[in-house]
């Protein structure tokens, strides 16, 4: 953005900051303390999407997420255990590969797992 584009959006993003200030002295006269992490990504989020798409996501209005982002991050959370689960699986492969090399009993694993990057990774010391 340009020096003069960022003069004409300043207005708004200072009333968001006005806005989170004045809900986290809210927050803390109901529970001590304020969740600054959360409000910090509720200014960053309605900010980028007002200037985006030309309207709040009323995260700051509500103090909470839309359904929407929830589920998003939901989704990106099994997308984390399903990355996790599949490491964990090829890890155990490699593995099984190496005592079977290292036993040198004569027999051999059928199906080796393939040798990739991550099998470089997990064999370094």
């Amino acid at each position: 953005m340009s020096e003069t584009s960022l003069r004409q959006v300043e207005p708004l993003v200072d009333a968001h900051v006005c806005m989170v200030i004045y809900r986290m002295r809210e927050e803390m006269g109901e529970r001590v303390v304020a969740d600054i992490f959360k409000w910090w990504l509720f200014i960053a989020t309605i900010s980028v999407g007002e200037l985006s798409f030309g309207q709040s996501f009323m995260m700051l209005e509500l103090g909470k997420s839309p359904p929407f982002f929830r589920k998003a991050y939901q989704a990106g959370q099994r997308i984390v255990n399903y990355a996790q689960q599949s490491f964990q699986r090829y890890k155990s492969l490699v593995a099984v590969a190496a005592a079977d090399i290292s036993s040198n009993d004569g027999s051999t694993q059928t199906n080796p797992p393939k040798i990739t990057f991550i099998t470089k990774l997990l064999n370094a010391k």
